[in-house]
């Protein structure tokens, strides 16, 4: 017996290999719109995170620029504050030498280093042409404390020793102004000399109603007679310290009564630049550090 294929079966059996191929084929086929949706999802989300991590890394630096910036601010706050303590302890020094500090005498001033800080003094401050001893000629300065802007000004600018264009755009900066302080200080030696010449008048007036009988001719402040004080007060021919005369004592007043904030304790004389006849005056006067001095005197009541 000859055996042989069957025709039909060989034939099916191709068909249906085939058609299982192209329904394959079809099932991959079906996949790609799929995959490519899945492609633009992810590529989506990547953009997103993408975009958050830059908005993160913005935040943070903007975040760094600003702690910087506080940081800064907060230094120079500090090192100004040092700065004024040691000028207003050696203000009158400065005011008699009239020179001015350095930027290195000023940095060697502050107890740790700033990097990158600047630090500068004005020049004495006192108006030009101002008559001696006037609140107007006192030499009070500023104190300016900065960190540079991160361009440089166009021009530079200097108002009274300060480089005034440094205090522009992003620049952290402060000035410290010694004007009211010294202007304090000035106030305070004129009311020191006001209270003694009260206490000069009240003298006066209490001798004389001691004794009426001597009348409008006598000099409670100097006696004609030197070696004889009597009622009156020591002659004090020349300008003396109050409390060195013993004048402050017998007057009820204290060293810290007669010591005046600017120039030490206040000077005396019933000679210099008074008036030794009626009507009678004597003379108070603070001599000030930078020269000049604040004088009043004391008429008769």
């Amino acid at each position: 017996m000859t055996l042989r294929s069957s025709p039909r079966r060989q034939t099916s059996g191709s068909k249906h290999w085939s058609l299982r191929v192209h329904q394959g084929q079809r099932r991959r086929g079906q996949q790609r719109p799929q995959q490519g949706f899945v492609s633009i999802l992810v590529s989506a989300i990547l953009g997103a995170i993408a975009v958050m991590v830059l908005s993160f890394a913005s935040l943070a630096v903007n975040k760094s620029a600003s702690g910087a910036e506080d940081r800064m601010a907060r230094e120079v706050v500090d090192a100004l504050a040092q700065l004024q303590v040691w000028y207003e302890r050696e203000a009158d020094t400065i005011a008699v030498s009239a020179v001015t500090p350095t930027e290195a005498q000023l940095q060697a001033v502050l107890t740790r280093s700033y990097p990158g800080m600047r630090l500068a003094m004005s020049t004495s401050m006192a108006s030009p042409g101002c008559t001696s001893g006037s609140i107007a000629c006192v030499p009070w300065r500023k104190v300016a404390a900065w960190y540079p802007a991160t361009q440089a000004p166009a021009a530079s600018i200097v108002q009274d020793g300060l480089p005034v264009s440094e205090f522009t755009g992003d620049a952290i900066w402060r000035v410290y102004s010694s004007q009211s302080w010294y202007f304090e200080r000035y106030a305070q030696s004129q009311a020191k000399l006001n209270d003694a010449a009260r206490a000069l008048m009240s003298w006066f007036a209490g001798r004389k109603g001691s004794n009426p009988v001597l009348g409008h001719d006598a000099n409670f402040w100097r006696s004609s007679d030197c070696s004889q004080t009597d009622f009156n007060l020591p002659c004090v021919d020349t300008y003396s310290s109050l409390s060195t005369t013993g004048v402050a004592s017998l007057l009820g007043l204290s060293v810290a009564d007669v010591t005046a904030p600017l120039g030490g304790v206040i000077e005396f004389s019933n000679l210099q630049d008074s008036s030794t006849a009626a009507p009678f005056s004597v003379a108070l006067r603070v001599m000030l550090p930078w020269g000049g001095q604040i004088r009043q005197t004391v008429l008769q009541p």
